[in-house]
């Protein structure tokens, strides 16, 4: 795959992850990572590695019933490595809506999965929406 090309699949797989957020589709935000995978959601935190770690722990997340709404503000890509800037509106079934900026790097392996994600967000980042 040319550069290009390549830098194009790593951004439309960006874009189908946060996708996934506002639709809920557990499955297809599955599909886009690799099966040997690592979360690290935030950074510094123990980090959720593989398969069943993933599905466990956007199992837990969609079980709280909240919402997403994410608007992807920019993408740098460089090799197999993409910087994001994200807003992300965060609807909870009962309370405020929050929108918190998120900052993340996603690496890609040979076949375009995302086989590492870390996250990179604090107070600072989270405003009443």
């Amino acid at each position: 795959m040319n550069t290009p090309d390549l830098r194009q699949a790593m951004v439309e797989r960006i874009e189908r992850y946060f996708d996934t957020w506002r639709s809920g589709d557990l499955g297809a935000r599955h599909r886009l990572f690799a099966p040997h995978a690592m979360v690290e959601d935030p950074v510094g935190s123990v980090p959720v590695e593989g398969t069943a770690g993933l599905e466990a722990l956007w199992t837990h997340l969609a079980a709280e019933g909240a919402s997403f709404e994410p608007e992807l503000r920019r993408v740098i890509v460089s090799g197999r490595e993409a910087l994001v800037m994200a807003l992300v509106k965060t609807l909870p079934t009962h309370g405020s809506a929050v929108v918190t900026e998120v900052f993340a790097t996603f690496e890609f392996d040979r076949a375009v999965e995302i086989s590492r994600l870390r996250i990179y967000r604090d107070d600072s980042c989270t405003h009443r929406g």
